[in-house]
């Protein structure tokens, strides 16, 4: 998906190339909206990767600290101290 919005991002600023080069004002506007509208999308395309990367993240965490959690009010035997637990937790 993300190529197929590259190729078309591509064939929207060669298309607004040409239009700002035709001596018509309005075409001129136009082509200045073919290249304005490809860069807004390369923006959103790359918002929408840095969220999707930084909820990974965020999902990685919230998993981590439940599993320190459940070990930290777990009183079983055997199980690492609470102090090293804690340790961990911090890092």
């Amino acid at each position: 998906m993300t190529a197929l919005s590259a190729l078309y991002l591509g064939l929207m600023l060669q298309r607004g190339i040409v239009l700002i080069s035709d001596p018509n004002l309005l075409v001129k506007i136009l082509g200045l909206a073919l290249l304005l509208l490809p860069m807004f999308a390369f923006w959103a395309i790359a918002r929408e990767i840095g969220f999707g990367l930084s909820s990974e993240r965020l999902a990685r965490k919230i998993s981590s600290r439940a599993l320190i959690n459940s070990a930290l009010n777990s009183d079983l035997r055997g199980e690492l101290p609470k102090k090293v637990l804690r340790e961990r937790l911090s890092k």
